[in-house]
Order: structure tokens, then sequence, then C-alpha cells
């Protein structure tokens, strides 16, 4: 399966699931519509899963949560950032 083709979850620390997103360079794009409430107080642990592998992040902060209706997106699109905190 090449990287275009991978699906990614992303597991917020209260168990909270974000599944069937896409990786665009560094931006996790979601078709279904993702409030910014999800991610307050909820950052602090963060599991991000292509169904193979895992990764443990901390101490994370939503940089931006918007939706695009451009060319280069599809209309309806989400897209997270999300960045470590050093």
């Amino acid at each position: 399966m090449n990287e275009l083709e991978k699906v990614y979850s992303i597991t917020l620390a209260d168990g909270t699931i974000l599944d069937d997103l896409k990786l665009n360079g560094n931006n996790y794009v979601s078709q279904k519509e993702i409030k910014e409430e999800a991610f307050q107080d909820n950052l602090y642990s963060v599991t991000i899963s292509d169904g193979e592998k895992e990764e443990i992040h901390t101490n994370m902060e939503l940089v931006q949560l918007m939706e695009y209706e451009g060319a280069y997106w599809l209309v309806g699109y989400w897209t997270l950032y999300l960045t470590a905190l050093k």
C-alpha cells in the first residue's frame, strides 16, 4: 500500500477516535466534520495510527482546523494540523 492509500486514525487523550483520515503532506484530512471542541484539554496524549504502526505523542497543540473549498482540496474536507510542543 502506498502512502496515498493509507488510512489513519487519531486517538485523543479521552479516547475520542478520529478515523478514516488521509495524510496530505503533514495534514490529516477528514471527510467528516471535526469540531474544535474535541481537542480542548485533550491533546496531552495523542496516538496516531496507520493501521500498521502507532505513534504516541504528548503535549500536542492544535494549530489550525479549517475547511477548504479550493481546487486542491475536495469541498467539505476538514484539515487537522497537529504539531508537537517542544
